[in-house]
């Protein structure tokens, strides 16, 4: 999350949870995961797979998503997740009602995940619970942004499989 994540477009209650979420999810990643991931920034450690999202639609690239069929690679650290265009995962269709940077999955060095809302005004939720707070995620929990996109988490081993 280093390329400035400017957030002058927030009114300004907003604009300080947002500020504050982000210095908390870099915080948390730590420095053994700092090390590591500068050291092989772009080497994916892990997927988030599109469970669900209705209605199924061309976005504003022209693909049609697919439940079951479109993953994001996440890689150590920081993932930030929203249509900005510079996110780690981009949701371009704004029919979905992510925020431009909605939220933050943090993959640490030891495998423990865990996300953070950014002061998105649909919320993040896991396993159907809004989040306020730093959630950690496993395997087989649920990831939605707003009321219509789900993830699923996948991470690597070792080998990458």
């Amino acid at each position: 999350m280093n390329r400035g994540y400017a957030s002058a477009h927030l009114e300004l209650p907003r604009r300080a949870a947002f500020r504050e979420r982000r210095d908390e999810a870099l915080v948390s990643c730590g420095f053994r995961t700092s090390v590591l991931t500068a050291g092989d920034p772009a080497r994916p450690v892990g997927a988030l797979v599109l469970v669900s999202q209705a209605p199924v639609h061309a976005d504003s690239t022209g693909y049609i998503w697919l439940a079951g069929t479109v993953s994001f690679s996440l890689h150590l650290g920081p993932n930030v997740i929203g249509r900005q265009r510079d996110n780690d995962v981009v949701v371009g269709d704004e029919t979905l009602h992510v925020s431009r940077r909605h939220c933050v999955v943090v993959v640490h060095a030891d495998r423990r995940v865990e996300v953070f809302d950014l002061a998105s005004l649909n919320g993040t939720y896991v396993n159907g619970e809004r989040i306020e707070r730093p959630t950690m995620l496993a395997g087989d929990d649920s990831l939605r942004l707003g009321s219509s996109i789900s993830f699923r988490l996948a991470l690597y081993d070792a080998n990458g499989n």
